[in-house]
């Protein structure tokens, strides 16, 4: 078989400063839509929903390249935070004060926060529950097909390892749709392809997928 050196994608892209271009697709478009509308918000927050995988460190870098993960924000920090940072996971955080606080802080000293999560936090203190209530939120959808072909290309590609015409196809049928799932499958396929010396084909793909499945990764 031929290996797959190109295919033409209806995607855009877009710069995020000194990192990689990063694809917008459908799955995307709203929560870059957000990002490059700073600041014109209709809060001084805004909440990004996406699971592991789907590109929010890297939006929030291009919102900001001060950034601080949830779990190791304290209310004595707050005061000390640039006037546009992002907040990462704030589904870790133990103490939800802390967003009480920041919640207050970025509206009365007019500072912006983009804060991000992989679900929707369920808050139980009513005070943060009504704050948070009032923000703004987007998410970042599961990859459509043509997404999830450049992801998996992108990320083959930037481990400098050709794919077998068929294998997209395939993975497109057998894989979860998930940026998690496409990551660990292009690890394993990758490992495997070095250590046996082969090249990445259709049974060397399931064989990534059947231990994938045997670690309860699928």
């Amino acid at each position: 078989m031929t290996p797959h050196r190109q295919i033409p994608l209806p995607l855009s892209y877009r710069t995020a400063y000194d990192r990689e271009e990063y694809m917008v697709s459908t799955a995307n478009a709203e929560a870059v839509q957000w990002i490059d509308a700073y600041p014109n918000w209709p809060q001084h927050a805004l909440l990004l929903i996406g699971e592991e995988g789907s590109g929010k460190t890297h939006l929030a870098t291009v919102f900001s390249k001060n950034r601080i993960s949830a779990r190791d924000l304290s209310i004595d920090k707050i005061p000390f935070l640039p006037e546009k940072v992002a907040v990462e996971d704030i589904h870790d955080i133990e103490n939800e004060d802390i967003l009480f606080h920041l919640y207050n802080y970025v509206r009365e000293n007019n500072h912006f926060v983009l804060m991000t999560a992989e679900t929707l936090p369920l808050w139980e203190k009513p005070d943060v529950k009504t704050r948070m209530s009032t923000l703004p939120i987007v998410k970042i959808d599961p990859p459509d097909d043509v997404f999830m072909m450049s992801l998996i290309l992108k990320q083959f590609k930037e481990r400098q390892v050709l794919i077998e015409s068929g294998v997209i196809s395939y993975l497109l049928t057998h894989l979860d749709r998930s940026y998690k799932a496409i990551r660990i499958l292009v690890e394993k396929a990758d490992r495997i392809s070095l250590a046996q010396k082969r090249a990445l084909t259709i049974p060397l793909i399931k064989e990534a997928l059947t231990e994938m499945e045997k670690e309860k990764l699928l």
